[in-house]
């Protein structure tokens, strides 16, 4: 164990000395953005998002988390220095496309339905509003960390379930901000809106449009072009409207795992 230690520590001390040695030598490093990176800050990023939402019921405390939906987040960011090459203030605009597909199999369904498939798919704009600093390890590679508020604007949430029948298929869909079910086809083999009611497949009353997250993230910076971001963000927010809300409180849990490139 103190073998290790020491270990640990003399490669702390390594990375440190990194440090300090690119700090001095901070007015040497080349920089593909050597005149004023808040004028030339703009980033472009790309990656993987998963959200969850968890419900607690207000008399009980009783806590039930969703499977969670996976996706992609696209946007753009701008830089604005505030202490030169370490600390920035950053905003930007980013949208995010979720999808969960799910087979159901309920023990009640009809004796027509052989098979239910669901896709609950959620699209959104992201306004992220961060403080970012970053530390330099070597001439070409440095650390990032990123904390701030995001705001969310849900653009759609809607529930598709598919039926297959003996008589054909049939399908709906359910809106999450109205609460409202729409039946697309197959009216006339099996009201598959109605069922899904029935069988506590569809929330009990409408959620919010607008979320506000608290998060932070933490990453890299390679040739001051390349970036690579690990984050997470809180919800604050409950989802539910309404009468729900006043028994149900559901907040959203975000992670994503993102590259971009700054110019």
């Amino acid at each position: 164990m103190k073998h290790r230690i020491a270990i640990a520590v003399a490669a702390l001390m390594m990375i440190a000395s990194y440090g300090l040695s690119a700090q001095n030598h901070m007015h040497h490093r080349p920089s593909f953005r050597p005149q004023n990176p808040a004028v030339q800050g703009f980033g472009l990023n790309f990656g993987y998002v998963h959200s969850s939402y968890k419900t607690t019921e207000w008399a009980t405390d009783e806590k039930e988390r969703s499977a969670g939906l996976d996706g992609f987040v696209i946007g753009v960011t701008k830089d604005f220095m505030l202490v030169p090459r370490t600390l920035y203030f950053q905003a930007g605009v980013n949208y995010i496309y979720q999808n969960d597909h799910k087979k159901d199999d309920p023990k009640t369904r009809p004796a027509l339905v052989t098979r239910m498939v669901g896709d609950w798919t959620e699209h959104y704009l992201d306004i992220p509003v961060k403080i970012k600093y970053t530390y330099p390890l070597t001439y070409n590679i440095g650390l990032a960390a990123e904390f701030g508020p995001s705001f969310l604007m849900g653009l759609s949430s809607k529930m598709e379930y598919r039926a297959k029948t003996s008589l054909g298929t049939a399908s709906a869909s359910y809106n999450y901000y109205n609460a409202k079910s729409k039946v697309a086809s197959g009216s006339e083999t099996i009201d598959v809106g109605s069922w899904m009611a029935a069988n506590g497949m569809l929330p009990e009353g409408k959620i919010r449009r607008f979320d506000v997250l608290l998060g932070a993230s933490v990453g890299a910076d390679f040739f001051d072009v390349l970036e690579v971001r690990l984050g997470y963000d809180w919800g604050l927010v409950n989802r539910y409207k309404g009468e729900v809300a006043n028994d149900f409180n559901m907040k959203r849990g975000q992670f994503t795992l993102t590259a971009g490139v700054r110019f």
